[in-house]
């Protein structure tokens, strides 16, 4: 939000006041408003694209059976259960401590480098 100072006309009010930006009309759409949506029709689309999972999940559906893709499918499943689990249980322990969240962060830093 922008906000200037103009000369107030008024003389008990001081020589200045803070000049609001205009209110913005709700019925009509914003800028931001379009590219959101515009962003948001992107990554729908690119959430339907198959991952990794998916290759491993067909190529054993393949070569080896409906019977071993279920049982590959379960054990992505469990994989990815356990890493979200092991992830809240992480930040549940790091949230506290900001200079252990330091630390990781620049680790990070340093794995990206």
């Amino acid at each position: 939000m922008k906000l200037s100072l103009v000369a107030d006309p008024r003389p008990s009010a001081g020589n200045w006041r803070v000049a609001h930006p205009p209110i913005r009309d709700h019925n009509r759409p914003c800028a931001v408003d379009i590219h959101l949506d515009r962003v948001h029709r992107q990554l729908g689309g690119f959430a339907l694209l198959p991952g990794p999972n998916v290759v491993v999940l067909l190529t054993r559906s393949l070569a080896h059976g409906p019977s071993s893709a279920w049982r590959s499918a379960l054990g992505v499943e469990t994989a990815t259960a356990t890493f979200a689990l092991l992830a809240a249980a992480l930040a549940q322990v790091i949230a506290p401590s900001a200079a252990l969240f330091g630390i990781l962060k620049w680790a990070g830093v340093a794995y990206l480098c």
